[in-house]
Protein backbone atom coordinates (compact mmCIF):
# COMPACT_ATOMS: atom_id res chain seq x y z
CA UNK A 1 0.00 0.00 0.00
CA UNK A 2 1.17 3.52 -0.78
CA UNK A 3 -0.18 6.86 0.36
CA UNK A 4 -1.51 8.47 -2.83
CA UNK A 5 -2.61 12.02 -3.48
CA UNK A 6 -3.82 12.89 -6.97
CA UNK A 7 -2.26 9.74 -8.44
CA UNK A 8 1.17 10.42 -6.93
CA UNK A 9 1.99 7.55 -4.60
CA UNK A 10 4.61 7.73 -1.87
CA UNK A 11 5.87 5.39 0.77
CA UNK A 12 2.98 4.67 3.16
CA UNK A 13 2.86 7.76 5.36
CA UNK A 14 2.58 7.83 9.15
CA UNK A 15 -1.15 8.78 9.27
CA UNK A 16 -2.10 5.79 7.09
CA UNK A 17 0.10 3.47 9.18
CA UNK A 18 -1.59 4.68 12.38
CA UNK A 19 -5.08 4.29 10.90
CA UNK A 20 -4.14 0.71 9.89
CA UNK A 21 -2.86 0.08 13.47
CA UNK A 22 0.56 -1.08 12.31
CA UNK A 23 2.72 -2.25 15.23
CA UNK A 24 4.67 0.50 16.97
CA UNK A 25 8.08 -1.05 16.17
CA UNK A 26 7.16 -1.33 12.48
CA UNK A 27 6.20 2.35 12.39
CA UNK A 28 9.38 3.44 14.18
CA UNK A 29 11.39 1.32 11.74
CA UNK A 30 10.03 3.26 8.76
CA UNK A 31 9.03 6.65 10.12
CA UNK A 32 11.72 8.60 11.96
CA UNK A 33 10.03 10.84 14.50
CA UNK A 34 12.19 13.85 13.68
CA UNK A 35 9.50 16.15 12.35
CA UNK A 36 5.75 16.50 11.97
CA UNK A 37 5.54 15.82 8.21
CA UNK A 38 4.32 12.23 8.58
CA UNK A 39 6.81 11.06 5.94
CA UNK A 40 8.27 7.57 6.17
CA UNK A 41 11.11 5.73 4.44
CA UNK A 42 10.53 2.62 2.36
CA UNK A 43 13.19 0.45 0.76
CA UNK A 44 13.64 0.44 -3.03
CA UNK A 45 11.83 -2.89 -3.48
CA UNK A 46 8.78 -1.66 -1.57
CA UNK A 47 8.79 1.61 -3.53
CA UNK A 48 8.96 -0.26 -6.84
CA UNK A 49 5.97 -2.43 -5.92
CA UNK A 50 4.01 0.62 -4.76
CA UNK A 51 4.70 2.42 -8.04
CA UNK A 52 3.65 -0.54 -10.19
CA UNK A 53 0.86 -2.41 -8.43
CA UNK A 54 -2.42 -1.77 -6.67
CA UNK A 55 -1.86 -1.85 -2.93
CA UNK A 56 -4.21 -2.54 -0.02
CA UNK A 57 -4.20 -1.82 3.68
CA UNK A 58 -6.64 -2.63 6.45
CA UNK A 59 -8.98 -0.06 8.01
CA UNK A 60 -9.94 -1.41 11.42
CA UNK A 61 -12.92 -0.17 13.40
CA UNK A 62 -13.42 1.93 15.30
CA UNK A 63 -11.73 4.33 12.88
CA UNK A 64 -9.15 6.32 14.77
CA UNK A 65 -6.34 8.63 13.74
CA UNK A 66 -3.90 10.76 15.67
CA UNK A 67 -2.93 14.05 14.01
CA UNK A 68 0.27 14.58 16.03
CA UNK A 69 2.88 13.11 13.70
CA UNK A 70 5.91 13.82 15.90
CA UNK A 71 5.04 11.13 18.49
CA UNK A 72 2.70 8.17 18.91
CA UNK A 73 0.34 8.30 21.91
CA UNK A 74 1.30 6.10 24.87
CA UNK A 75 -1.90 4.07 24.43
CA UNK A 76 -1.08 3.23 20.78
CA UNK A 77 -1.99 0.85 19.19
CA UNK A 78 -5.63 1.26 20.09
CA UNK A 79 -7.85 -1.81 20.31
CA UNK A 80 -9.95 -2.72 17.29
CA UNK A 81 -12.73 -5.11 16.40
CA UNK A 82 -12.17 -8.26 14.46
CA UNK A 83 -12.75 -9.22 11.75
CA UNK A 84 -11.50 -6.19 9.83
CA UNK A 85 -14.45 -4.55 8.05
CA UNK A 86 -12.70 -2.39 5.49
CA UNK A 87 -9.71 -1.70 3.31
CA UNK A 88 -8.17 1.21 1.44
CA UNK A 89 -6.60 0.69 -1.96
CA UNK A 90 -3.83 2.61 -3.70
CA UNK A 91 -3.74 2.77 -7.49
CA UNK A 92 -0.48 4.28 -8.79
CA UNK A 93 -1.13 6.45 -11.84
CA UNK A 94 2.00 5.39 -13.80
CA UNK A 95 0.84 1.74 -13.79
CA UNK A 96 -2.65 2.48 -15.13
CA UNK A 97 -3.42 0.86 -18.48
CA UNK A 98 -4.33 3.21 -21.33
CA UNK A 99 -8.00 3.15 -22.31
CA UNK A 100 -8.72 -0.06 -24.20
CA UNK A 101 -5.40 -1.73 -23.39
CA UNK A 102 -5.53 -5.07 -21.57
CA UNK A 103 -3.85 -5.42 -18.20
CA UNK A 104 -0.23 -6.44 -18.74
CA UNK A 105 0.22 -4.75 -22.10
CA UNK A 106 3.18 -2.39 -21.97
CA UNK A 107 3.72 -3.22 -18.31
CA UNK A 108 0.46 -1.68 -17.08
CA UNK A 109 -1.03 -3.44 -14.05
CA UNK A 110 -4.51 -2.01 -13.49
CA UNK A 111 -7.37 -0.23 -15.19
CA UNK A 112 -10.80 1.08 -14.44
CA UNK A 113 -13.75 -1.04 -15.45
CA UNK A 114 -15.23 0.10 -18.76
CA UNK A 115 -18.60 0.60 -17.07
CA UNK A 116 -18.92 2.53 -13.83
CA UNK A 117 -21.80 3.58 -11.61
CA UNK A 118 -22.32 6.61 -9.40
CA UNK A 119 -24.01 6.98 -6.07
CA UNK A 120 -24.87 10.54 -5.09
CA UNK A 121 -24.29 11.80 -1.57
CA UNK A 122 -27.92 12.92 -1.36
CA UNK A 123 -29.07 9.34 -2.10
CA UNK A 124 -26.81 7.92 0.60
CA UNK A 125 -27.94 10.56 3.10
CA UNK A 126 -31.58 9.75 2.34
CA UNK A 127 -30.81 6.07 2.92
CA UNK A 128 -29.44 6.81 6.40
CA UNK A 129 -25.75 7.66 5.94
CA UNK A 130 -24.50 9.37 9.10
CA UNK A 131 -21.94 12.13 8.49
CA UNK A 132 -21.91 13.57 12.00
CA UNK A 133 -19.89 10.77 13.54
CA UNK A 134 -16.43 12.31 13.76
CA UNK A 135 -15.36 13.52 17.20
CA UNK A 136 -12.17 15.02 18.50
CA UNK A 137 -11.08 13.42 21.75
CA UNK A 138 -10.80 16.19 24.32
CA UNK A 139 -7.25 17.29 25.04
CA UNK A 140 -5.74 15.07 22.36
CA UNK A 141 -5.02 15.10 18.65
CA UNK A 142 -7.30 12.10 18.08
CA UNK A 143 -10.02 11.75 15.47
CA UNK A 144 -12.44 8.96 16.42
CA UNK A 145 -15.48 7.65 14.56
CA UNK A 146 -17.80 5.52 16.65
CA UNK A 147 -17.84 1.91 15.48
CA UNK A 148 -21.64 1.60 15.43
CA UNK A 149 -21.91 4.65 13.18
CA UNK A 150 -19.24 3.29 10.84
CA UNK A 151 -21.03 -0.05 10.63
CA UNK A 152 -24.29 1.79 9.89
CA UNK A 153 -22.59 3.60 7.00
CA UNK A 154 -21.12 0.33 5.71
CA UNK A 155 -24.64 -1.14 5.74
CA UNK A 156 -26.05 1.90 3.90
CA UNK A 157 -23.32 1.67 1.26
CA UNK A 158 -23.81 -2.06 0.72
CA UNK A 159 -27.57 -1.63 0.37
CA UNK A 160 -27.09 1.19 -2.13
CA UNK A 161 -24.72 -0.92 -4.22
CA UNK A 162 -27.07 -3.92 -4.04
CA UNK A 163 -29.89 -1.72 -5.34
CA UNK A 164 -27.88 -1.16 -8.54
CA UNK A 165 -28.31 -4.90 -9.37
CA UNK A 166 -24.78 -5.24 -10.68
Amino acid sequence: FASCIGGDCLCMMLPDRVIARQPRDQIFGRCPATDDSGMCDCNNRSQAYSQNYTGRTVIPLPFRMNTNFSALPDAYPWPFSSPIEGHWYSHPAPARCPHGAPVGEGGCTWQRAPLSHSLYASELLSAGLNVSSMTWKAGMDDVIIDESLSLNNVRVGRQALAALHL
